[in-house]
């Protein structure tokens, strides 16, 4: 009679336990970036030229020439970036970060030259936002990674 008892608590009790070790709450696996669908260059020009319409105020010319200037440089740099991810030396992908800095400060001056004064302080406002955004980025992802190596 006490083992049609204790069979059915043992039972509930594996079941309860089990159902904790897969809590919503649990540190989410690492992200993959292969795992992301790539996304097409015109979409992310849009994407872009829309923010910055949202935050900078752009006039519907502005926001045209915005996404004609991203589109430009993402097309320039997507092949050097697919460069640098494969297996490159760190004299080559110097190299290439240079061609990707200076496809930035020439997409700069495009924008530069269509904003306002008013709108060119957003927006330098806004990439020094961005810039302290991604080194807390790179600490936080530095000090992660520092913490696993033993």
């Amino acid at each position: 009679m006490k083992t049609h008892l204790v069979l059915p608590l043992l039972l509930a009790a594996f079941i309860s336990t089990a159902g904790y070790s897969q809590s919503p709450n649990a540190a989410p696996a690492a992200k993959d970036k292969s795992q992301k669908p790539p996304v097409n260059p015109e979409e992310k020009a849009a994407k872009e030229a829309n923010k910055a319409e949202r935050e900078l105020g752009l006039s519907a010319d502005q926001k045209s020439k915005w996404q004609s200037a991203a589109l430009t440089r993402i097309n320039a740099n997507k092949p050097l970036i697919e460069k640098m991810q494969g297996s490159t030396t760190p004299e080559e992908r110097k190299q290439l970060k240079s061609q990707i800095k200076t496809n930035g400060q020439s997409f700069d001056q495009t924008v530069n030259a269509m904003l306002t004064p008013e709108q060119q302080a957003k927006w330098t406002t806004w990439k020094a936002n961005k810039k302290k955004e991604m080194n807390k980025k790179m600490k936080e992802k530095k000090w992660s990674e520092d913490e696993f190596e033993d």
